[in-house]
């Protein structure tokens, strides 16, 4: 790492432990050929935070980037700790590539999976990596999929020296105010409505699998205060048989969904929690009008979902097509808006935002790393539903209270400690 960035970095772990409680456990990791534990595993205190300050000012510049070694050891000193806190995580910040160990992106991002796995007790809690790419040199898309190995992990990339603190703010705004992990959902079809032709036939998540016939799951991970998440799932409607909507009732049960998730606050597992989602057919041709959360929640996925497309063919040379893609579906995206009513809604405004953004992105006619890792950071942004951006002054509807209160502090922090 170049002195100018390890310099930002030290103010900003030196912020990190003033944020950090006696409760709380401290590790610092530097790595070059190999990774080095600089600071050992221990609870904070004021003694403890005084030695680590000091070890972080006399931190030197080394020439290599091991970032498989780096995070090896990170999980491994995390798994050790007997009694582990309610949240654990690993923040990794780089400003270069992966050139000693593993170096290829698949390798670095399954051995990610491996390692937070590797050594885990079962009743402990996952580990969730944050990862910060500092300047244009780091391979953002990389940093990103690892971190989305991870239960709750986020990618940000920190453009100038300006946003280094908010990133690591906004990030510390999120891990400290975890109320949930290990949060997931099973998705079923009831037996009844299954027998009468309804099937799941599509979820709309990042996260998910098909763990039997029929059955999915959407692994959500860590939640944050004030978080929301929304699945998007398809069903076929079951057959309208009089019969059944006789004898069984008007409102014809056609998803089963279970959460189940560890609380956090009072260190207990909840669930499996049910409900049963219900559909209501008349006897007649007429046309319900939609549900307007769900009808802004799908134009959530479909945006993601564009952008996504549009990379797609941006990478393989087909930025006309890329173009056609993106400006067709804000055509769609505009009138579908107006006529839910929704044009003023928060997050159809980021929404509309992004797109304009995307495409003017794509007006250059040329696609580099630099488009492909923006797009990319705006699809996982909504699929996830999570702010990962480290500048403050734009708005994210994503971005909790915490988490702007945070990233604001540390801006301040960093202000008066120059």
């Amino acid at each position: 790492m170049r002195v100018e960035k390890l310099d930002l970095c030290k103010n900003t772990l030196k912020l990190l432990l003033k944020e950090l409680h006696h409760d709380d456990r401290f590790c610092l990791i530097s790595f070059s050929d190999e990774a080095k534990i600089e600071v050992p595993m221990l609870r904070v205190n004021e003694d403890q935070k005084r030695v680590a300050i000091h070890t972080i000012e006399h931190l030197s510049v080394r020439g290599r980037t091991n970032i498989a070694s780096a995070i090896s050891l990170a999980a491994q000193i995390a798994n050790s700790v007997p009694q582990p806190n309610k949240v654990r995580s690993v923040f990794l910040l780089t400003d270069g590539q992966a050139n000693v160990g593993p170096t290829e992106a698949k390798d670095l991002v399954e051995l990610t999976g491996i390692f937070v796995e590797a050594g885990r007790k079962p009743a402990s809690p996952p580990i969730s990596l944050h990862t910060f790419g500092y300047g244009p040199e780091p391979d953002h898309k990389l940093l990103l999929d690892m971190a989305k190995t991870t239960s709750g992990g986020s990618f940000y990339p920190v453009k100038d020296n300006s946003e280094v603190f908010s990133a690591f703010g906004d990030a510390i705004g999120g891990i400290l105010s975890v109320v949930a992990h290990d949060v997931s959902l099973t998705i079923s079809v009831p037996v009844d409505a299954a027998r009468y032709g309804s099937e799941i036939i599509a979820v709309h998540h990042e996260n998910k699998r098909e763990i039997a016939n029929g059955v999915w799951e959407v692994y959500i991970g860590d939640v944050y205060a004030e978080e929301t998440r929304d699945i998007i799932f398809e069903v076929t409607l079951a057959s309208p048989i009089r019969s059944f909507l006789e004898d069984t009732a008007p409102a014809i049960p056609h998803a089963l969904v279970e959460l189940t998730y560890v609380d956090t606050i009072h260190h207990t597992r909840v669930g499996p929690v049910s409900s049963v989602a219900v559909i209501k057919r008349p006897n007649s041709p007429d046309l319900s009008w939609p549900n307007r959360d769900v009808a802004i929640q799908w134009l959530r996925v479909r945006t993601a979902n564009c952008i996504a497309q549009a990379e797609s063919l941006a990478r393989l040379g087909e930025l006309d097509k890329s173009k056609k893609e993106l400006g067709d579906w804000i055509e769609e995206f505009t009138r579908e808006c107006f006529e839910i009513g929704a044009d003023k809604e928060p997050l159809i405004e980021q929404l509309r935002l992004d797109l304009k953004e995307s495409l003017d992105l794509l007006k250059g006619n040329v696609y580099n790393a630099y488009v492909e890792n923006d797009l990319g950071i705006r699809v996982h942004t909504h699929m996830s539903q999570r702010c990962s951006e480290p500048f403050t002054g734009k708005r994210n509807v994503y971005r909790t209270g915490q988490k702007r209160f945070r990233a604001q502090a540390f801006e301040k922090g960093s202000t008066l400690s120059k």
